[in-house]
């Protein structure tokens, strides 16, 4: 699960900075399980163990990121942002 945020419905996140946080899985600042809007935001020194050290989107999902900014975000399978199973 996320260390900041586990999103299952409809999240839109703006003017926000999510710095430091740490999962022992994924999305180590927001897991999204359904549809996520991201703008004007930052993400910066975020982990988590698997994958998405900022932002973890399961399959299935819908999620729009905008005019933000990804540093120094860190995991084992990606970085900052993990898009999972794409088609």
């Amino acid at each position: 699960m996320a260390a900041g945020i586990y999103n299952a419905g409809t999240l839109t996140v703006t003017n926000s900075a999510f710095t430091s946080n740490s999962s022992s899985y994924a999305g180590g600042a927001i897991e999204n399980g359904g549809t996520l809007t991201v703008a004007n935001s930052t993400f910066s020194g975020n982990s988590s163990s698997y994958a998405g050290g900022a932002i973890d989107s399961d399959h299935g999902t819908t999620l729009t990121v905008a005019n933000s900014t990804f540093s120094a975000n860190t995991t084992t399978n990606s970085g900052g942002l993990w898009r999972r199973h794409l088609r």
